[in-house]
């Protein structure tokens, strides 16, 4: 599932001028469009990899979807300037650490998405062992 669009790129961390010297820029690697699609499919499957182990996917709690947006957005934004435009800023190079330090954090617990509730973990019982190394050196 897409977390974000190019028009939420465009709108939310992109000013036009941005925008202009990315369409300018041509790496023979597709158009803009495949490009920014490309790094939000790899932005959105970072996510799931991270939330997946704690919540179930997809994510339908607005709040949640809006927090996990921004992660999406500053994700696709440092993948689009790394492996297309030769490199990325400061800025943009920190919010992709705060993005995949939350990430982490969510899916250990340490932090939690708005409204969704996390999977509760797995917890088994047994009797209790009936080989043991005593029992076994007496066979």
């Amino acid at each position: 599932m897409a977390y974000a669009t190019k028009t939420d790129i465009v709108n939310e961390r992109l000013n036009s001028e941005k925008l202009l010297e990315l369409e300018r820029h041509d790496t023979g690697e597709g158009d803009l469009d495949a490009r920014t699609e490309a790094a939000l499919a790899d932005a959105s499957a970072r996510i799931d990899a991270y939330l997946g182990r704690r919540y179930a996917l997809p994510i339908s709690d607005e709040g949640a979807l809006a927090l996990v947006k921004g992660y999406a957005l500053d994700l696709a934004v440092y993948y689009l300037y790394l492996r297309y435009f030769g490199g990325v800023t400061e800025e943009q190079r920190n919010a992709c650490l705060q993005a995949v330090g939350d990430l982490k954090k969510l899916s250990t617990g340490e932090l939690a998405l708005p409204g969704e509730s996390a999977r509760r973990p797995i917890e088994t019982s047994a009797d209790r062992r009936r080989m043991t190394m005593r029992r076994m050196r007496s066979v």
